[in-house]
């Protein structure tokens, strides 16, 4: 979506998500590739940071969700 936005794509320690104030996010929910929840973060204020260092190297999603844990977005981003 062009609402949303993770950089950088390729990181080691840590990924900015960024997302338009009106999708009203709620929360993040992380993924491993294969679909396996990792964790769920606050949305604060339009950008969220995920940290990276505990992550094994690989392919991972996030999944933004807003009040009624609707879908409102996603980004992939991969971790070296």
């Amino acid at each position: 979506s062009a609402d949303v936005v993770a950089y950088p794509t390729l990181a080691s320690t840590e990924v900015t998500i960024r997302y338009d104030k009106q999708l009203d996010v709620k929360d993040i929910v992380l993924f491993r590739v294969n679909s396996q929840m990792i964790t769920t973060y606050p949305a604060s204020n339009g950008s969220t940071v995920i940290s990276m260092a505990e992550l094994a190297p690989g392919l991972y999603y996030a999944r933004l969700r807003d009040k009624n844990a609707q879908t409102v977005g996603a980004v992939k981003f991969s971790k070296y």
